[in-house]
């Protein structure tokens, strides 16, 4: 039998030809995975429009079978135990664009230096470190270290802001020099932040955009829409290709396509170890109950009803609660913190805003999308001078690509102690260091009617855990998940 030929670019590609029949097999169920979220809508008696019972990641093209190029790896043990000869035609692009990228002017980190170092020497991998681990910078040093043209593929504008700034800051460069893929402008440098979105807009990514760059890296790719991740990382044909993030994890269970695209993780920080090593603090969560219910709310099977909607509604609008949040936040105000407090509702974080602002507390409005984006900036600065006490915003504003390092106070207003990945990223907004910072907190609003298991996760999910008592004392969250278990403690 003649040796089979695989060839590399975009994907992994076996010819059909003299492929046994049972590895076709073999390796095509290995790329189709059962879809989480169609398992999961169905069981809860919702529609699955939209959501495939399977999805599969191989393809049949042109008399071939073709996987991403994560999954190198399992097709040369499939092959090898088939005992099948083959050859690698390497026709990844090297990178034509011109122009050399600087060294970086920042010194890494001994653990940043290799993570780096263990991503360069598989190619195609993921990286996990959490919010203050440096993962900009981890990528900025991968690109200064291969000299090849390099895209930064980011999710939404706050990340695609933060990424140009760090490229000027650490490699030296002037705004000009960073190239810019968004809304329709297709600027393309030896450095290149771009947006998800806008490559994804067009059906291929044109050709000669294929062909300048090098390495690919996608950051946060566990918030990328898997489909979107999908649909536009698997066109390049960059010979290295990272996805880096706190983990690759996803709510929707989907992370499957993130290693197919990327491969397995290659390096990894340890959260636990920086806040040992001083590199980024511990934060103590701040469990504050509240009075609030929601008796229609609850699962269909028991008689409830899953409206995230009307409940985020009520939740923003009980004003007993919002005053909890703002009585925390002029807390910290008073005791000299910064403070950012953060809501899922636009409309919420105007409210609280304009309470702030009622109080005398100079704050800022902090929300994505063009029409912000010069409060966005000004806030930012102010918080970064010392000027502005608060900040108000909304998640996905403030949650990736932002770097606040003075703010030692967070206050999660709406719920997020039901995803742990989630709660790891706000968390991380506190976490970072600053001169005459000694510590970081992140207040949390518990609404025990509604989600009572939440305190348990927090307990579960942190190392310093409080929470406050009817009687005002601040008692150890582990002792309280005991303590109201035997009617010990009470909280509202």
């Amino acid at each position: 039998m003649p040796r089979l030929r695989v060839t590399v670019d975009n994907r992994v590609r076996l010819p059909l030809v003299n492929l046994p029949g049972s590895l076709m097999d073999e390796l095509s169920g290995a790329f189709s995975y059962a879809n989480p979220q169609h398992q999961k809508l169905k069981a809860m008696g919702y529609g699955t429009k939209g959501e495939p019972a399977v999805i599969r990641t191989w393809r049949d093209e042109g008399g071939c079978l073709t996987v991403p190029r994560g999954g190198m790896a399992r097709v040369r043990d499939a092959l090898r135990r088939y005992g099948v000869a083959y050859e690698v035609a390497d026709e990844r692009a090297q990178g034509e664009g011109h122009g050399e990228i600087p060294d970086s002017l920042q010194k890494p980190w001994p653990f940043q230096d290799a993570c780096a170092a263990a991503l360069i020497a598989r190619e195609n991998a993921l990286l996990r470190a959490p919010t203050g681990g440096g993962k900009s910078s981890i990528g900025i040093s991968i690109a200064a270290r291969l000299k090849v043209p390099t895209c930064f593929i980011v999710w939404n504008s706050g990340l695609f802001e933060q990424w140009r700034a760090r490229l000027q800051k650490e490699l030296g460069l002037r705004e000009k020099d960073v190239g810019v893929i968004k809304a329709g402008k297709w600027n393309l440098k030896p450095v290149t932040v771009a947006m998800q979105q806008t490559l994804c807009a067009k059906e291929q990514i044109p050709a000669e955009v294929n062909r300048y760059f090098g390495c690919v890296i996608s950051d946060e790719v566990q918030r990328s829409a898997a489909d979107t991740c999908f649909a536009v990382t698997d066109q390049f044909r960059a010979r290295y290709r990272f996805g880096i993030s706190a983990s690759e994890l996803r709510r929707d269970g989907k992370e499957f396509i993130t290693r197919d695209l990327f491969g397995d993780v290659a390096a990894e920080v340890d959260r636990e170890q920086l806040v040992r090593e001083g590199f980024i603090l511990d934060v103590e969560i701040e469990v504050i109950p509240t009075r609030f219910e929601a008796p229609w709310y609850g699962h269909p099977s028991e008689g409830g009803e899953l409206d995230v909607n009307r409940l985020l509604d009520e939740l923003t609008n009980d004003a007993e609660r919002n005053g909890q949040v703002i009585a925390a936040a002029l807390q910290a105000v008073a005791a000299g913190e910064q403070v950012i407090v953060l809501s899922r509702r636009v409309e919420h974080c105007k409210l609280l805003c304009r309470m702030l602002v009622a109080e005398g507390v100079t704050t800022g409005f902090l929300l994505g999308g063009a029409d912000n984006r010069l409060e966005f900036r000004r806030s930012v600065a102010g918080l970064g001078t010392g000027e502005i006490r608060a900040g108000v915003g909304t998640y996905e504003a403030l949650g990736t690509g932002i770097d606040l390092p003075s703010v030692s106070v967070g206050i999660a207003s709406t719920p997020i102690l039901g995803n742990r990945q989630f709660f790891n990223q706000v968390r991380g907004r506190v976490c970072r260091t600053a001169p005459g910072k000694q510590a970081a907190r992140l207040v949390y609003l518990w609404d025990r009617a509604v989600h009572p298991a939440h305190l348990r996760n927090a307990v579960s999910w942190n190392p310093s855990v409080s929470v406050l008592t009817r009687g005002g004392e601040w008692v150890d969250g582990r002792a309280a998940v005991a303590g109201l278990r035997s009617g010990a403690v009470r909280t509202a």
